[in-house]
């Protein structure tokens, strides 16, 4: 099955172009995307498009411009080229238009609800409606942004053996960065990295504030290069809502919320093993989120949570963050509070007198790091703290 995508879109505008004429390519690009070229124009009087690139974009090895699709976007009108530039290229434009909603309409990525949307009131019988879906398909082509040759090993990519690539649909899809200042943890990451090759879906327990989140943000940077790409969520309370909520780029805004539930889900399920899914502050329970189960189950990728929750070790497999070292912790201190070193002695047993909690430790230092407090009188505070919890019968 052909790939609906920008590479084979044009590969099918380009059939119906003359054969055997030369610069074929060049010649579609150029009157398929004038107004494009004339608004560059405006700032850049000599921009026209490069032949090696044009010829990559057709090929499938790189997407097309971000510029390109930004464009048409807000100013641009592609029918209005299509029609007055490209169909007069074109030995028999219905025969291209047949092609074109043939490779739209077998393509099992795309909603029910897109293809009607693309394909409206097919089939056409002027040239503005014809040159309206001409546009309508090669902008869903670019923004999909699908490639057919992996840049990096010039071989063909094989999707049925990938998860589709969540840049090609998703809008934002970004990993948040860890704290500069995160230390060790080393054997956990490994750990998890170990298990995750035998079981697709592990929570990551602790308490509040152990350290969780900044976890498994450094795991997805660390092992990167093991998936294909990385979804990152903070859940939102309801497992269906934080699904039907994130953004497509195919999504429509007049659709409802169970149509967008239905594609964003089909989406998900189609993701496989070199896909990691990292949902953060699951702090929930099973009996509390109907969904949780069903993703489970049907979810073919890998999925990381983090929660403060416990789970029944029978159903679900987890992995539990202790305390770091004191070693480590005091590692974090000295990247946040520069005299650390002259301190070390206070600073331990700061840390001690937090009971190593790691978000306790973070704020210590970065007290002391902003100097609102030196380090022997938090000592101090914390010590008078404590003994006031501790006549109360607060302490722990």
């Amino acid at each position: 099955m052909e790939l609906f995508c920008f590479s084979t879109i044009m590969g099918k505008i380009l059939e119906g172009m003359s054969v055997g004429e030369s610069g074929q390519k060049m010649k579609l690009m150029n009157a398929a995307f004038s107004g494009y070229i004339e608004y560059r124009r405006i700032k850049e009087p000599d921009f026209e498009f490069d032949k090696s690139d044009v010829s990559k974009w057709l090929n499938g090895e790189v997407r097309p411009f971000s510029t390109i699709v930004e464009f048409y976007k807000t100013k641009g009108d592609i029918a209005f080229d299509i029609q007055d530039k490209v169909f007069p290229l074109l030995i028999d434009k219905d025969k291209v238009i047949e092609k074109l909603y043939d490779l739209l309409m077998k393509d099992n990525g795309i909603s029910e609800n897109k293809k009607a949307e693309i394909s409206e009131d097919y089939p056409y019988y002027n040239d503005e409606d014809k040159a309206g879906f001409f546009e309508r398909v090669i902008f869903l082509g670019l923004q999909m942004g699908k490639l057919l040759i992996d840049p990096k090993t010039k071989q063909p990519i094989d999707y049925s053996e990938k998860s589709p690539n969540p840049e090609d649909y998703l809008r934002n899809n970004i990993v948040p960065k860890p704290q500069k200042y995160f230390c060790g943890r080393e054997k956990e990451l490994q750990e998890v990295h170990s298990m995750l090759d035998s079981e697709n879906k592990i929570f990551i327990q602790g308490v509040a504030g152990i350290g969780k989140s900044e976890f498994v943000k450094i795991y997805a940077k660390n092992y990167r290069k093991s998936y294909t790409d990385i979804i990152y969520f903070t859940y939102n309370g309801d497992l269906k809502k934080m699904i039907t909520e994130c953004s497509f780029i195919v999504d429509k805004e007049t659709e409802s919320e169970d149509i967008l539930f239905k594609w964003h889900n089909k989406f998900f399920k189609g993701l496989k093993r070199d896909t990691l899914i990292i949902i953060d502050n699951f702090d929930t329970v099973p009996s509390d989120e109907e969904f949780l189960d069903e993703m489970l189950e049907s979810y073919g990728c890998k999925i990381l949570f983090t929660t403060r929750s416990d789970f029944d070790e029978n159903f679900y497999t987890s992995y539990s963050l202790k305390e770091l070292p004191q070693a480590e912790l005091y590692n974090t201190v000295s990247k946040i509070f520069g005299k650390a070193e002259s301190y070390k002695d206070t600073i331990l047993q700061i840390i001690e007198e937090v009971h190593s909690h790691t978000l306790c430790v973070e704020l210590a230092a970065r007290l002391m790091g902003k100097g609102r407090i030196p380090p022997e009188e938090l000592l101090k505070q914390l010590r008078a703290d404590y003994g006031i919890m501790k006549s109360k019968g607060l302490s722990v």
